[in-house]
């Protein structure tokens, strides 16, 4: 899978969390909504950024926001409630899910960088 690939299953996941709380069984403001777009927005920007220009770098803040995502139902306590168990839950599988993609993708540009340094 490319890299490229990879940026577009980040971006589908910012857009799921910009349309989860409209979908799912979570009232449209509070902590849990309110998270979920932020996040959302901050996923759509850098994956559509990357997608058209290759700006290297944010690897570190994206993996560092996928585990906030998994630990901000406790952290922020709308994990608590049985109508936010829902937004719970999907902001932590988000968050495993975007940790994953970016874990992957700091080894593809690993060994692309590796295969660059070969050609010279």
């Amino acid at each position: 899978m490319s890299s490229k690939s990879l940026y577009w299953i980040k971006s589908a996941l910012g857009l799921w969390l910009l349309i989860a709380p409209l979908t799912m069984q979570h009232p449209l403001t509070g902590e849990a909504s309110l998270h979920a777009y932020v996040v959302g927005v901050v996923l759509v920007l850098d994956s559509t950024t990357r997608l058209f220009s290759m700006r290297i770098g944010n690897e570190w803040l994206i993996l560092i926001l996928g585990l906030w995502l998994m630990v901000s139902p406790s952290a922020l306590g709308f994990g608590n409630y049985v109508i936010t168990s829902t937004a719970s839950w999907n902001q932590i599988i988000v968050g495993f899910l975007v940790c994953i993609m970016v874990v992957w993708e700091m080894i593809l540009l690993g060994s692309e960088e590796k295969y660059k340094k070969r050609e010279v």
